[in-house]
């Protein structure tokens, strides 16, 4: 842990080596808050959990680090407001610093193993602890309400957490502004953290702390309260430390090994409490919150720190009494946890997997489950006060940058195909059969919701599509598989075409393979035409029939609008196309080329046709677009004057017989 310092004797004061500031000096009686056993216990509890295994550094960055950080700079920010408020004669008393200071230093005594993630597993805030601590029978209370008295210590709290009780706290006119120091947009616990975790994770900051100091001034409001405000010139300032919160949150604190052990630490101690009987040596303190996670005691929660809980963890992952137990608490086994990025419901995914494993267990499974990641940048009702000199503005209303409707919202699909394997009993031989069908359903999952694609038509003489692939071949890729299918495709508009003239299309189609039938709904409409290939944004679905009304309803599940009434659409289009698909691979790149043999007939005009196609599409990673330019370069100087390249849909070249 990286938090050493030195006592000098004489003044009791502690002199802290700290990394972010160097030299940090805190004088008596603060000092002896933090020789508290209550807050030396946060040297062994790391600030941002299970982040250390994806930033390894952040195992040195413990609570009480920042703790001291947060006094130092509290200290430095009532300085700065004590020197605006005496140049109009106005005393800011000692009672309103020293509560604030031991505020901010204690604000974090409340935290469990990991951080956050303990509140995960008890339910219950590291706020509403630190108030138990603070009121309750701990050494901590015993000096605080020695040096400053029992209703103080009592406000100190109440700057943390809610108390109920009958006695009113008493305020003074600073109260309000000193407690948004401790918790609010802009405040000397975030002032700190943000800088503190961005140097253990290695991660750039432009955050100037002195700067946003010195901008702060006070005003006093309708009810004769001071508030914080903010030089229009630290504006900029303003703008960095909001959205570097927001970028730590979506890069570090919701990094992989975060939200994965967030979701994973209570399941861990539920396997263990069914299992406990199986495991020796196993710290008591990991045992008490496995067995009473809602009913930790104070004197039981004050001994528990990440150490314990890392050894126990440890000792379950040696185990092979529980293969799924020992698994989950490897850290080393992170790495395998896949993000499937889908518009597929996790519904969907698991009813595709009991499919395949009817024994599955979809509701309590490890081996796929979803995360939801979710922060707002900014909070209006938390508003900071921008002040210029004439007026005084919200931040959102003085820059662009800042929007209090934008939220951080994401959610993810995890799969572990070992956990997968674990659960079901199977050796690692017998899950081998299994894996091409899980990767190919993954793949149909995964399918971007943008396709990217060439086509061309035969100029004059028909193509060879044995030439077409040794082409291929010959350019280095590799013929990994191969189908035949038979699509029979509907497509759907008004009389006045108003999905094609939108560049969209709105098709059903049954898929004729091995004698059996699936129907697909399809939406598309154009997004990109380069001058090689064209980029379409495509919803499918899955149907039970082949009734339009069916995928509308679908598509409006999904808040998509077409624009056109059910009532309206008419089928316009039918297609029928004879289709052989060979998927070929180069690198790491995934092309699939198709021949099309299609009939079509258009029911407006009341015409038929066939036209023979050939079509190349990225189905890979998204960069897998950019080897279309390659493909085009080496077919347009094998076959030139021989093919033309479209970029129409096939509803597109069927409504264009018109």
């Amino acid at each position: 842990m990286s938090f050493t310092y030195k006592i000098e004797k004489e003044t009791k004061t502690i002199i802290v080596d700290d990394p972010i500031y160097g030299v940090v000096k805190v004088e008596y009686p603060f000092s002896e808050i933090i020789l508290s056993k209550e807050m030396m216990r946060l040297k062994n509890i790391t600030q941002t959990g299970f982040t250390k295994i994806d930033y390894p550094d952040m195992a040195k960055n413990e609570r009480l680090s920042h703790s001291v950080g947060a006094f130092h700079i509290m200290k430095k920010i009532i300085k700065h407001l004590e020197k605006k408020v005496n140049q109009y004669g106005i005393k800011i008393d000692n009672e309103d610093k020293n509560i604030a200071l031991c505020a901010i230093l204690l604000h974090d005594i409340g935290h469990g193993p990991f951080s956050h993630s303990c509140e995960g597993v008890t339910g219950y805030s590291h706020e509403k602890r630190t108030r138990d601590i603070l009121l309750g029978d701990t050494q901590i209370n015993k000096i605080l309400e020695k040096e400053f008295g029992k209703k103080s210590v009592r406000k100190i709290a109440s700057f943390i957490a809610e108390i109920n009780d009958n006695d009113e706290i008493p305020k003074s006119s600073f109260t309000n502004l000193f407690k948004s120091l401790v918790s609010h947009q802009i405040d000397a616990d975030r002032l700190d953290y943000l800088v503190r975790d961005s140097y253990y994770a290695k991660l750039p900051t432009a955050i100037d702390t002195d700067r946003i100091i010195n901008s702060l001034g006070v005003i006093i409001n309708n009810n004769q309260e001071y508030e914080i405000t903010i030089d229009k010139s630290a504006l900029t300032n303003i703008e960095t430390i909001l959205l570097e919160r927001y970028q730590r949150y979506r890069d570090l604190y919701y990094c992989k090994s975060s939200k994965l052990m967030d979701y994973l630490f209570p399941k861990i101690l539920e396997l263990y409490k069914e299992n406990a009987e199986q495991y020796e040596n196993i710290p008591e303190t990991f045992k008490n919150l496995a067995f009473n996670p809602k009913n930790i005691d104070l004197k039981n929660f004050l001994e528990m720190t990440d150490e314990p809980f890392e050894k126990a963890f440890n000792i379950i992952a040696r185990s092979k009494q529980n293969p799924v137990l020992s698994y989950i608490c490897n850290p080393k086994n992170i790495s395998e946890y896949e993000v499937i990025q889908t518009d597929a419901s996790i519904k969907k995914l698991k009813k595709k997997l009991k499919k395949m494993f009817p024994t599955l267990d979809t509701k309590n499974t490890l081996a796929v489950f979803e995360l939801n990641s979710k922060i707002r940048l900014y909070k209006k009702d938390e508003g900071l006060k921008i002040d210029y000199g004439y007026i005084i503005k919200d931040v959102s209303e003085s820059t662009n940058l800042i929007r209090p409707q934008e939220i951080l919202d994401n959610t993810s699909i995890i799969l572990n195909l070992e956990i997968l394997r674990l659960e079901q009993g199977l050796s690692k031989e017998e899950f081998e059969k299994y894996k091409d069908e899980i990767r190919q359903m993954l793949l149909d999952l995964n399918k971007s919701t943008e396709e990217f694609e060439l086509k061309y038509i035969a100029s004059k003489n028909e193509i060879k599509e044995i030439d077409v692939i040794r082409t291929f071949i010959k350019n280095g890729f590799e013929l990994i598989a191969e189908e035949e299918k038979e699509n029979d495709d509907k497509y759907f508009d008004d009389k006045k075409f108003t999905i094609l003239k939108q560049g969209g299309s709105l098709r059903v189609r049954n898929i004729i393979e091995d004698k059996n039938i699936k129907r697909k709904g399809t939406y598309k409409r154009i997004l990109n035409e380069s001058k090689v290939y064209s980029s379409r944004k495509e919803i499918e679905e899955n149907l039970q029939t082949d009734n339009i009304k069916e995928f509308l309803k679908l598509l409006n599940d999904k808040n998509i609008k077409i624009g056109i009434n059910a009532e309206e659409l008419i089928n316009v289009l039918s297609a029928k196309t004879q289709r052989r698909n060979m998927i070929f691979k180069r690198n790491d790149s995934k092309v699939c080329l198709s021949f099309d043999n299609t009939k079509y007939e258009n029911h407006i005009k009341k015409i038929t046709f066939t036209e023979k196609m050939i079509e190349i599409e990225a189905i890979g990673n998204v960069a897998d677009r950019i080897i279309l330019n390659d493909i085009h370069e080496f077919m347009e100087k094998r076959f030139k004057g021989e093919l033309k390249i479209i970029k129409q849909s096939k509803f597109e070249r069927g409504i264009g017989k018109i």
